[in-house]
């Protein structure tokens, strides 16, 4: 599949990347439409703490395309919108309902495991991300 990629700081790059495939707990999600924030340019500037490569776009939704095992809210085809930040859960902050300040907070980063982040951003044309992060929208949004 086709991607946009911060290759280097201040070097952004389309080119083919393996697409993901639903494991345990996730979803593939089929971009629709990405914005583009403004943490995208600070990454794209070396102004913000990046593993590179990465695929930016943390700002999309998208249609479920592939559910992994272990996934039962989701049936497929629906219309989502996906939370980039996967916070731990259990910390101060998140046990307070606060998770954007969670003590270990992870974001969009590069392909290689949830803490290195296999969740590639909306600059792509799928991208996975875990079920429970993910949230259902009525296709006939106001």
């Amino acid at each position: 599949m086709r991607a946009v990629r911060l290759e280097s700081i201040g070097s952004l790059t389309m080119r083919s990347v393996e697409k993901p495939v639903a494991g345990p707990g996730e979803l593939l999600v089929r971009v629709a439409v990405a914005g583009i924030c403004g943490s995208d340019r600070h990454m794209y500037k070396g102004e913000y703490p990046t593993a590179i490569p990465v695929t930016l776009g943390h700002e999309f939704c998208g249609i479920v395309e592939e559910i992994g095992d272990t996934v039962t809210r989701f049936t497929g085809g629906e219309l989502v919108t996906v939370d980039p930040n996967i916070s731990c859960g259990t910390c101060r902050a998140c046990t307070q309902a606060r998770p954007n300040l969670c003590e270990s907070l992870d974001r969009h980063r590069g392909d290689t495991g949830w803490r290195l982040c296999r969740i590639c951003g909306g600059a792509a044309r799928a991208s996975l991300h875990p079920a429970g992060r993910s949230r259902s929208r009525s296709r006939r949004l106001q």
